[in-house]
């Protein structure tokens, strides 16, 4: 089992590294916090959003951390953020 404080460093080091989160190639404004050996990325509103297919966590290289494909359509009028929690284990 990984020790408790080498998750939390691993933790803070993932946190460290969002540098952009995008959706569908457009990029949002973020925030991203830690708690222990959880990280969470909350993104701010986009009202231009109709649909997404894409949302990406990259690395100061443009490199991929994380990705999600979907194929939802949003209403109109709705805008939306997103959430999300990746856990260092």
């Amino acid at each position: 089992m990984m020790n408790a404080n080498y998750r939390e460093r691993a933790a803070e080091d993932l946190k460290n590294r969002i540098k952009r989160v995008t959706i569908n190639g457009e990029e949002l404004t973020f925030t991203a916090t830690r708690n222990a050996n959880i990280v969470t990325v909350i993104t701010a509103r986009s009202p231009k959003i109709m649909q997404i297919q894409s949302l990406k966590l990259l690395d100061e290289n443009d490199i991929l951390i994380f990705e999600k494909s979907s194929q939802a359509n949003v209403r109109d009028n709705v805008t939306l953020d997103f959430r999300f929690e990746i856990e260092v284990k």
